[in-house]
């Protein structure tokens, strides 16, 4: 025992001081300039920002497909800074500067330079497919890299000491995890499964103190799975069409899994290759600590593999989009920064790791610069051009100030949210969310975009079949529906 002991001691991080400060300023300025980019790109909202934005309304356990956490977080945050399109990317760059700490921090425990352990903070740029998403524009992906790098953090800290607050505080972000993004799972179980299989491992997954992880991690998430529950049917409606069983086999999706994870895995192996080519060779050592650490992480991604490939054919599933993915390869720069330092890679790799790093996030905002030079970034993709401002003059002349606003499309009812104050709305896109107050409203204004006029009618026809509607023609290609509720 005294052995497997010895071999689990992973390296102790000790005092930060001065390299804290610098990594966390270098972190926050990078952070700080993309806020500010972000701001003059579009005024409007699109995506998930004009989600949050909706069910920012009402706190709820909750809101459609996606876990409720980041909707929460944006309540908060938007309670200081107001509901607009600066507080959505306030609470964007607190996330991207956490994930990167925790990154920071992770690299901390499994290796002993001080250079590689700065380097660590900044290494989600050495996965530039997983980079740029998370930096531009992912919300519920961005909150569960954050998540992952915590969880995988407290995990280390496990294996390294087994405190009981070490596993309470893995069942505190293994709830909230499960709260960010459903693909939570597939993390926490490739983690654990991962470790199972390792004699030095398993003896801190299977302690005891785990029903007590099990145990808070269960309880955080209950009251979402119970509401989870209850409005099943339109959940599995939204996934139903991401998963596309219709037009695609599970073949498909399988193949879309390895292209994905080749994919994003490729960028990053290239990188370190070319700083410091040896660091793919295999290492003839002693089972040291950080070539446990190794093996744990090697065996996560073939177990993440593993768990996606029987997810697809369990659920039949037609397509496998990359972004179930992304954040789950965060880890894969840690497991190379741990060979560099294993194979004592020289000064010079170093460098050129750290000239490479500081060339992705110099290109990315060099990028994010030119969007807002040229304008809309997602032309024929994304509406962000749309005048609502316009559209909302319109609606205040319409509806009157007790009136709902039923939207056909998120896009829509987020930006009239922001444009009309004191108005409230749902959104035919998210029928899950239905908060008692939208109930009790006796007036309600049908909006929709006249180039997607059939898109989701049948579902504001459920909002209420016996309204008597009344078509007005506006600008801008929005047409808006009045209607007032029949005695």
């Amino acid at each position: 025992m005294d052995s497997i002991t010895n071999t689990l001691e992973i390296t102790k991080p000790g005092p930060m001081g001065r390299q804290a400060i610098l990594v966390g300023g270098v972190l926050l300025s990078f952070v700080v300039l993309h806020l500010v980019l972000r701001s003059f790109v579009t005024p409007s909202l699109h995506g998930d920002d004009a989600d949050l934005i909706i069910f920012d309304q009402s706190l709820e356990w909750g809101y459609h497909a996606q876990p409720p956490l980041y909707s929460w977080l944006y309540h908060g945050v938007a309670s200081v800074f107001g509901r607009n399109l600066f507080s959505l990317n306030v609470l964007r760059s607190l996330l991207l500067v956490g994930t990167a700490w925790m990154m920071y921090l992770s690299v901390r425990c499994v290796v002993r330079d001080e250079r590689l352990r700065t380097l660590g903070a900044y290494s989600a740029l050495a996965a530039p497919t997983v980079a740029w998403p998370i930096i531009t524009y992912l919300t519920h992906s961005l909150l569960l890299g954050f998540a992952c790098m915590a969880t995988l953090y407290v995990s280390l800290k496990v294996i390294q000491r087994g405190r009981t607050s070490d596993y309470v505080l893995l069942g505190l972000l293994s709830g909230l995890g499960l709260l960010s993004k459903y693909n939570f799972v597939v993390f926490a179980l490739a983690l654990l499964a991962a470790g199972l299989s390792l004699k030095p491992i398993r003896p801190k997954f299977l302690n005891y103190r785990m029903a007590l992880t099990f145990g808070i991690a269960l309880a955080i998430f209950l009251p979402h799975f119970s509401w989870l529950l209850e409005n099943l049917g339109a959940i599995r409606g939204e996934y139903h069409a991401k998963l596309d069983h219709a037009n695609a086999s599970a073949a498909n999706a399988l193949r879309e899994l390895l292209q994905n994870m080749l994919l994003l895995a490729a960028p990053t192996v290239a990188i370190f290759a070319s700083v410091f080519p040896g660091v793919l060779k295999r290492i003839p050592q002693p089972k040291e600590s950080s070539q446990i650490i190794e093996a744990w992480f090697v065996r996560y991604f073939f177990v993440v593999g593993a768990i996606y490939a029987v997810s697809i054919f369990a659920t039949q599933a037609g397509k496998f989009h990359i972004r179930w993915l992304e954040p789950l390869f965060l880890v894969l720069p840690i497991y190379f920064l741990i060979r560099m330092e294993r194979l004592q890679a020289p000064l010079v790799s170093l460098r050129r790791y750290g000239l490479i790093l500081a060339s992705f996030a110099l290109v990315i905002t060099a990028v994010r610069g030119g969007q807002v030079w040229m304008g809309n970034s997602h032309r024929g993709f994304i509406s962000m051009d749309y005048a609502y401002d316009r559209a909302a003059e319109t609606l205040r002349q319409v509806a009157g100030e007790g009136a709902l606003l039923v939207a056909n499309d998120h896009a829509i009812g987020g930006n009239l949210i922001q444009d009309v104050a004191g108005r409230v709305c749902i959104c035919a896109d998210h029928t899950a969310y239905q908060p008692e107050w939208a109930k009790e409203r006796d007036e309600y204004v049908l909006v929709w975009q006249s180039k997607r006029r059939d898109r989701n009618q049948h579902k504001i026809m459920q909002i209420d079949e016996s309204k008597r509607h009344r078509e007005t023609q506006v600008r801008h290609a929005i047409s808006f529906h009045c209607t007032e509720k029949s005695a």
